[in-house]
């Protein structure tokens, strides 16, 4: 009997020293962290409650917006509209114009059409609450000289400023715009924003915007995405 726990004690102690020799060679796994990830690395990470942000040069799609964006800018009265598409990198193109028959010369008797073709960039899109994103238009160029003219088939076209991306005194672009979405109350959104809204008529109190729309900051004046059934 006496024997046998002579046995029993050297082989615990045994067992004890092999523990010991095992970790003394073992990486330490925390849990939550992998083995070989540092606590550095572990605390530069983002947290999550944080919004993400996109850079200055690009709007991400992160935001769940469905690209590319195709918007305009109309009354739903007279013969003009500008049209824009936004990609999910920030760059945009697009088209403005405006025909007015009855403007009309002795060099161009079936009247006169106002356009411009344009290109550009959006950047620096940034989460400004669960509905609205504020940007940037970094750049814009367009196809044609500015106040060009030229006369085809008895028409006279003048290549003008794209209407809704221009500052009050339409000296040059505008800069600040606003991102909404569909869900955007409709109660906390500009008045002149509003009134450029095609679900304006017969829209319900306090409802929402439906769909995506476009504000230029400067002029209060709105694009807006086409409704979806």
């Amino acid at each position: 009997m006496l024997k046998n726990k002579f046995i029993l004690t050297i082989l615990c102690f045994a067992l004890i020293l092999l523990a010991v020799g095992c970790d003394a060679g073992t990486d330490i796994v925390e849990t939550g962290r992998p083995s070989g990830v540092s606590q550095e690395i572990q605390t530069s990470l983002p947290e999550a409650d944080q919004k993400p942000e996109s850079d200055n040069s690009e709007i991400e799609e992160e935001f769940n917006i469905p690209y590319p964006l195709e918007m305009y800018f109309s009354s739903g009265a007279g013969a003009w509209a500008t049209n824009i598409t936004i990609n999910a990198d920030g760059s945009f193109f697009g088209d403005y114009h405006d025909s007015n028959m009855g403007d009309t010369g002795p060099d161009y008797p079936n009247g006169t059409v106002y356009e411009c073709k344009f290109s550009g960039q959006f950047s620096n899109l940034r989460q400004v609450n669960d509905y609205t994103f504020s940007l940037t238009l970094e750049a814009i160029e367009y196809e044609g000289e500015i106040d060009a003219s030229r006369i085809e088939n008895g028409i006279l076209y003048n290549f003008t400023y794209p209407y809704g991306l221009m500052n009050v005194d339409n000296t040059a672009p505008a800069k600040s715009f606003l991102l909404y979405t569909p869900d955007a109350p409709t109660e906390a959104l500009r008045d002149e924003f509003i009134s450029w809204w095609p679900e304006r008529f017969g829209a319900e109190a306090g409802g929402s915007l439906l769909i995506y729309g476009l504000c230029n900051t400067e002029t209060d004046e709105g694009f807006f995405t086409a409704k979806t059934e």
